[in-house]
């Protein structure tokens, strides 16, 4: 396959928002203001002040040019007919654009389903998108993949969303990285997980009572047969500088659309991963990533 393929798996990292100046929009104070988007808990979040599109802007400037292969919105209340727009540009006055000068608008959720899978008549027959009463079912995200990746410092993004019933936009992370991208896939015999932190206890009687709690996904993976000479380097960095505590996104199969907010997880790597010299001038690596909650 060549590089590129958008049906191989493929890693945002690393995330440069954190480090980067926010501003732009009309957004909330206090806890919930921008800073939020600098936690790593994205369980805390930055709120807007309202759904008018001139206000639900934000802009970012990095401290120098930085490689932009990605953007993932993570647990944002955005609705199912949000739309964003990312855009970067050459200069701090944001005139100067390097990428989607014309402002081109994606959709927030896909489609979700395919034909024959919802019954006619339901209220999302014709869209094929989730309902919101589905959203919950895993960690909310929005992902858009650049077709190339963009050097720029300066950065926009804008989100549609102005019938939006909570009155509030609430964002909490944004990942703006670098686009990893393997020589090929990985091999036959990779899982998707959902799993269960729940606590179940037994009484005597037999009665079951649960500590109800979240759900994680894992990802296991394994990539075979690399020419070690050109892939070596770029995996020993990678993995050298997640280690087991920086988050990355996880994207299965990017061409998948209908299952992209069901395969595509914010993770860290569960251990660390050991390269394989699998024969003369080869080499692989193993790979188990698990959503961070």
């Amino acid at each position: 396959m060549a590089r590129n393929d958008p049906s191989r798996l493929k890693i945002l990292f690393p995330n440069y928002v954190p480090g980067a100046q926010l501003t732009g929009g009309q957004w909330a104070a206090g806890d919930l203001s921008l800073d939020a988007l600098k936690d790593l808990d994205a369980g805390r979040v930055a709120r807007t002040q309202g759904v008018d599109p001139s206000g639900t802007v934000l802009d970012i400037t990095f401290d120098r040019l930085r490689t932009i292969g990605g953007l993932a919105v993570l647990n944002h209340n955005l609705s199912v007919a949000a739309k964003m727009v990312l855009q970067g540009f050459r200069d701090e006055a944001r005139r100067d654009p390097v990428y989607n000068g014309e402002g081109r608008a994606v959709e927030v959720y896909p489609v979700a389903y395919s034909r024959g899978q919802i019954r006619f008549g339901e209220t999302n027959w014709w869209s094929r998108k989730p309902l919101a009463e589905n959203l919950d079912r895993v960690r909310t995200l929005a992902l858009l993949i650049l077709p190339a990746q963009i050097r720029a410092r300066y950065w926009r993004l804008r989100f549609v969303d102005p019938t939006n019933a909570a009155g509030f936009l609430d964002i909490g992370k944004v990942y703006l990285g670098s686009l990893f991208d393997p020589p090929h896939n990985y091999a036959y015999g990779a899982t998707l997980t959902t799993m269960d932190e729940s606590r179940m206890s037994q009484a005597l009687s037999g009665f079951r009572d649960y500590d109800r709690r979240g759900k994680r996904r894992r990802i296991a993976v394994t990539f075979q047969n690399m020419k070690e000479r050109a892939e070596f380097s770029r995996w020993f960095d990678l993995l050298a500088d997640a280690g087991i505590t920086e988050e990355m996104i996880v994207i299965r199969n990017p061409a998948d659309t209908i299952n992209l907010h069901r395969t595509t997880i914010c993770a860290t790597l569960r251990e660390a991963s050991a390269l394989e010299q699998s024969v003369y001038l080869r080499m692989g690596v193993g790979l188990v990533f698990e959503e961070a909650l």
